[in-house]
């Protein structure tokens, strides 16, 4: 399988060709395009064969590059008389750590005593990710934090959302909360932090 571009970027329209060659009537022929193990449709990007003048069968597939093509396989399977091949085929899409927001808080203005949630959206990355909440240096319980499931954003790669949601009690005042986000295949560790201010005293970032 070959893939025009080779190298494709993100958000990019991709072209995979298959040639199919040998000793038979290309009328005998079936072939199929595969995203994983899920058979595509011409309305997804699979285009109608074509038997070349040499007699083989030429077929292709168009799609967009999303972070959801990352680390996933492409093939193209070729049925002949109960028999069937199968080509598989990795874009070569790079890695892209995530971008961080800053803390968002509500209410604006947390209160001792009562609930509050600090969210942290995350965006531009490929898969994987992971995110630990701090108070100071103790982590949060997981049943603590609620994280989105990822979808694609404009820039064809992933984004979500993490939040935080806490009692906050008077000692927590000028504690300093922390979101840490690991991006696994880069390594890249990056993190926001917020100062806790409570009793009628403004919250803020932290820089």
């Amino acid at each position: 399988i070959t893939s025009d571009p080779r190298d494709p970027h993100y958000g990019q329209s991709v072209t995979l060709r298959c040639q199919v060659t040998g000793d038979c009537d290309p009328r005998d022929v079936a072939v199929k395009w595969l995203k994983g193990e899920k058979p595509l449709e011409k309305g997804e990007g699979a285009e109608k064969r074509i038997t070349e003048k040499d007699g083989s069968v030429s077929c292709s597939l168009q799609i967009t590059a999303t972070a959801l093509d990352y680390g996933r396989s492409y093939s193209c399977t070729v049925t002949h008389k109960g028999r069937t091949l199968r080509k598989n085929h990795y874009l070569q899409l790079p890695d892209k750590a995530p971008t961080l927001s800053a803390i968002t808080v509500r209410p604006e203005r947390p209160v001792s005593g009562k609930e509050a949630v600090f969210t942290v959206t995350i965006s531009g990355f490929t898969p994987d990710i992971r995110e630990k909440w701090y108070k100071d240096f103790s982590t949060f319980p997981r049943d603590a934090v609620t994280t989105s499931d990822p979808e694609i954003g404009q820039d064809f790669l992933f984004t979500r959302s993490t939040s935080l949601r806490f009692i906050p009690q008077g000692s927590d005042h000028e504690a300093l909360l922390r979101c840490e986000v690991t991006h696994t295949s880069t390594k890249k560790f990056q993190e926001q932090k917020y100062k806790l201010l409570l009793s009628g005293r403004i919250s803020g970032p932290v820089l």
